[in-house]
């Protein structure tokens, strides 16, 4: 899996959105995919009676993909990048005014020390395939105890028993956890735990 650097995908500069040819021939404003030659997909959607529009961008092999969403008029009022499939998002958060100039730009790293590309590196390590559609890697901040985790849910096998594996790492160094399994339209089964240090 080649490592792709998420970081550059998006930037703090203003962009606009093409109104006229969301519209051209979409009258409704219904959502739109277009599939590039190259794999790329591009989805764009609008709000009611155009109150916002949207578009999210996944490349052919990339396991992150690009939010933008911009304002009435088409200036853009938030980017950032996530995992794909609606995965956590990762990188810099950036947030605009009505003018389009950046208002704050968030780090969605800190406190995540076992990065992004550690996480992808586990999922080949363990045969999980993070272009599937059945995969999602998100990320949960508890504020309180100040921990942090990656969530990776996807279709497999643990210990020889397919379902639905949730999977949860510790944000800081990696480590396993906890592993759900959710087989047979079940509720889930805790198939392994991490030992909490006494």
């Amino acid at each position: 899996m080649k490592t792709e650097d998420f970081t550059r995908l998006v930037n703090p500069g203003t962009e606009y959105f093409d109104i006229r040819k969301f519209y051209d021939g979409n009258e409704q404003g219904l959502t739109r995919v277009h599939r590039d030659g190259h794999g790329t997909v591009l989805k764009e959607g609008a709000g009611e009676e155009g109150s916002w529009f949207a578009t999210y961008i996944t490349r052919a092999g990339s396991c992150f993909s690009i939010y933008k969403e911009y304002g009435p008029t088409g200036i853009i009022k938030r980017k950032w990048v996530t995992f794909r499939n609606g995965g956590a998002v990762v990188g810099t958060r950036y947030v605009f005014d009505s003018n389009g100039k950046p208002v704050s730009a968030e780090n969605e790293e800190e406190g995540f020390l076992f990065t992004p590309h550690q996480v992808l590196q586990f999922c080949e390590e363990n045969k999980i395939d993070p272009f599937s559609d059945n995969t999602c890697i998100e990320r949960f901040i508890e504020r309180r105890e100040h921990t942090f985790y990656y969530i990776i849910r996807y279709r497999g096998e643990y210990e020889g028993k397919p379902g639905i594996i949730v999977m949860i790492l510790n944000g800081r160094d990696g480590i396993s956890e906890r592993v759900i399994l959710h087989a047979g339209g079940r509720p889930g089964k805790i198939m392994y735990e991490r030992e909490k240090p006494h």
